[in-house]
């Protein structure tokens, strides 16, 4: 369906389309399309014609979906919908109830596998995919009883031998909580628990790691000064408002990269040659700093950094950036003496590309940091930062050693 949708490279064409096929297709569609996508296709349809599409569609499913609409059209699709689906929009999605869903069951650990099969069918009229059987003792949570469970056993033989435990988390719990919950327990399922230890609802590894996906594309997206709501068969007005405003910030800090090179005008006047190596230690200082927001991004969504591990993380990137600044400027250097005959020459870059890749770094893991300190997203405003730094500092330390070597 989305690719027979990416042979219109017209957004209205894309939404006649959209309208001209049936509300299966149409939740098909809405699964796979970005979320500048999702929101256009929805706003172009009737209310009547959306809770149709939402038929097709599993509750966690449609929660996503209602989210990127406005509050009042929110709340007057909520009235038409479930309660199961009142209850889930209640909860904010960055802690653990707004992450679950009500795919489940409860048998007491008394009852027979008979019993469990009947609870199932009940449940599968109502929805189409199958519930995780929880087992309790008077409410109280004591574990899972396996699916493939039913298979081995059945009639009246009771459950309570065949009980497996699952990992419990309480209802307002960070979604960082539950991210290093499933990297405990991988391709399992996490219980979500209330303030007295009753069961809220079931919170699926698939349904935590393809929104954590999307972050992660959304992230990658902002690394490279573009928007997530961007696709590649967009048309060119939406290319231009998308990527204008990144590109005149960054003809900004371009200037202020020059500036710092116009300050040593006189240097590079009587040593032509050091407009050859300048782009080396600014790209290479870019480079490793791009290197270290990459790991800090995915840290920080996974909930792995904080300012509480930082001097670990910058010891090891301020040795690492030294180690490399070695390697990248020994071959610099040798390159230098080789081409040019000047060992001062070979030095200098030595030396330059040494402290660059330290700074880069140091602003690799510093800046991500205060910038998601304060809200806003790393991968947004890191880049124009860290480019900005490398390329002024290193162009500095370069052409400042140059000055005081290269007399």
């Amino acid at each position: 369906m989305r690719q027979l949708l990416n042979n219109f490279y017209n957004s209205d064409d894309k939404i006649l389309f959209f309208k001209s096929v049936l509300p299966p297709e149409q939740a098909t569609i809405l699964r796979t399309v970005s979320k500048y996508y999702r929101v256009k296709l929805m706003n172009s349809v009737e209310d009547e014609s959306l809770l149709k599409v939402f038929h097709y569609m599993d509750n966690d499913e449609i929660v996503d979906l209602l989210q990127l609409l406005g509050r009042k059209r929110q709340e007057k699709l909520v009235n038409d919908l479930s309660d199961e689906i009142t209850t889930l929009m209640k909860y904010n999605q960055s802690i653990a109830a707004g992450m679950m869903n009500l795919d489940y069951v409860l048998i007491d650990q008394n009852a027979t596998f008979a019993d469990v099969a009947k609870q199932i069918k009940n449940h599968m009229r109502k929805r189409s995919k199958a519930p995780v059987v929880l087992v309790v003792r008077d409410g109280a949570l004591k574990g899972e009883l396996p699916l493939h469970k039913l298979v081995l056993h059945g009639g009246g033989e009771k459950v309570t031998s065949h009980i497996t435990k699952i990992p419990t988390i309480r209802y307002d719990e960070s979604s960082e909580r539950v991210f290093a919950l499933f990297k405990l327990y991988p391709h399992s399922r996490i219980a979500v628990l209330n303030k007295d230890g009753s069961i809220l609802g079931i919170v699926h590894a698939e349904d935590v790691f393809r929104p954590n996906e999307d972050i992660m594309f959304s992230r990658l997206y902002s690394l490279f000064g573009l928007s997530s709501d961007e696709d590649a068969l967009d048309g060119f007005q939406s290319k231009f408002r998308h990527r204008v405003v990144w590109l005149v910030i960054n003809l900004a800090t371009a200037f202020l990269a020059a500036s710092t090179v116009a300050l040593f005008e006189n240097t590079i006047a009587r040593n032509v040659i050091l407009a050859a190596y300048m782009p080396i230690i600014a790209g290479m200082g870019g480079n490793a700093a791009t290197q270290t927001l990459g790991v800090m991004i995915r840290g920080l969504t996974l909930g792995e950094v904080s300012f509480s591990n930082v001097y670990g993380i910058l010891a090891n990137e301020v040795i690492s950036g030294v180690l490399n600044g070695a390697v990248t400027g020994l071959i610099v250097g040798m390159v230098a003496y080789l081409l040019n005959q000047n060992a001062m020459l070979g030095v200098v870059a030595f030396l330059a590309l040494v402290g660059n890749l330290v700074i880069a770094g140091i602003a690799g893991v510093v800046i991500p940091l205060i910038l998601d300190k304060y809200g806003k997203d790393p991968t947004s405003s890191a880049t124009v930062f860290m480019t900005t730094l490398t390329d002024v500092l290193g162009f500095f330390l370069f052409l400042g050693l140059a000055t005081i070597l290269l007399q």
